[in-house]
């Protein structure tokens, strides 16, 4: 089993950037009349951003958990291997920050956290890993991962559906081996 985590080099400039946010909303509401109660609500939000922003860089946060019987992004169910139909590398938004979507197959049911309900509205998809938020190594890794475990149980089910990918992987490669020699 191997258990990747949030890049905390980004979570610790997610926290310092909300504890200055905080001592900016500090000074305003130093200037202002503290009898408004919006100034107050300002302070609370800033404060409690920053606690939260401090709590996930100080508490290592899974992002996916993968062994051999499937796979567990941050607090969500375990996919098993043979309940994700296919698996999509995708650039999101403007920054174009690459993700790993994974499609279940439609009869298969999973319980839902609620920003997996929130993101399956999305680009997003309920059940994807975003590739961005872990450092290149451990990015890569978790490709390589999903990847073999992934091909690895398509081979196993012998579905239409796993040889079409493995047939298009397979095709893919050598044309990318042709590409290079010509």
């Amino acid at each position: 089993m191997k258990v990747f985590y949030y890049n905390q080099r980004k979570l610790r400039n997610w926290a310092i950037a909300s504890l200055f946010i905080f001592l900016i909303s500090l000074g305003f509401t130093a200037t202002t009349r503290p009898e408004i109660i919006l100034v107050s609500v300002i302070k609370l939000i800033a404060l409690l951003s920053t606690l939260l922003a401090f709590y996930v860089y100080l508490r290592p946060q899974e992002l996916a958990r993968i062994d051999s019987k499937g796979i567990k992004i941050d607090h969500g169910a375990m996919l098993r291997w043979s309940d994700i139909q296919a698996i999509e590398k995708r650039k999101i938004g403007f920054w174009g920050r690459k993700i790993l979507k994974l499609k279940i197959k439609a009869e298969k049911k999973y319980p839902l956290t609620f920003m997996q309900k929130i993101s399956s509205f999305s680009k997003y998809g309920a059940f994807s890993i975003p590739l961005y938020a872990m450092t290149k190594e451990d990015a890569l890794a978790v490709e390589e991962e999903i990847g073999a475990h992934f091909l690895e149980d398509s081979h196993k089910t012998n579905s239409r559906e796993a040889q079409k990918r493995i047939n298009s992987k397979n095709k893919n490669q050598t044309n990318k081996k042709l590409k290079k020699n010509a």
